[in-house]
């Protein structure tokens, strides 16, 4: 099976496709078969919470986000500038059982990481609250639930977001 990218894939759709299911969306990147005079197309899926607008990816640690760890990240986005529509939001439990290539497809601008995930983008960290520019800009944190307890920590953090969203002081 031969992968296209979105221009070779543009040629075989003409029209546009859209999924808007209620609070998840599922982001789908096909596939195309073409051993075949007539292609099948294979999606595969990387669910995430948002609406992802201003193409901002942020990746936590684990399976789900606590109430807690939850709170703190909608006032950290409300401070930025940013709400969940704005956002994807996933879990490093997603992103680990989704291809690769995953983020990828989603051509985020913005990508922050909390805590550990089990994917080459790890390979971009040099340190925590850096900003790094490589394909999109990328920020990692610790975990959530470390860094909303943790002031020093939430200094650091903030100083980075501050360059991260060109917040002036």
């Amino acid at each position: 099976m031969e992968r296209l990218n979105l221009a070779q894939l543009s040629l075989l759709l003409v029209e546009d496709i859209f999924v808007i299911p209620e609070d998840n969306i599922k982001h789908s990147s096909p596939t195309v078969n073409s051993d075949t005079t007539h292609p099948n197309i294979h999606v595969q899926e990387m669910e995430y919470e948002g609406g992802f607008k201003q193409r901002v990816l942020i990746i936590y640690q684990g399976s789900e986000l606590g109430t807690d760890a939850r709170e703190f990240l909608m006032k950290v986005l409300g401070a930025v500038g940013c709400s969940l529509k704005d956002v994807a939001l996933v879990s490093s439990d997603q992103v680990e059982k989704s291809p690769e290539n995953c983020i990828q497809q989603l051509h985020p601008q913005k990508c922050l990481v909390f805590g550990r995930v089990n994917h080459p983008i790890m390979k971009e960290k040099t340190q925590n609250y850096e900003v790094i520019n490589g394909e999109f800009e990328y920020y990692f944190g610790n975990d959530l639930e470390e860094l909303k307890n943790n002031v020093p920590l939430k200094k650091k953090f903030w100083s980075g977001l501050q360059v991260l969203f060109h917040i002036n002081k």
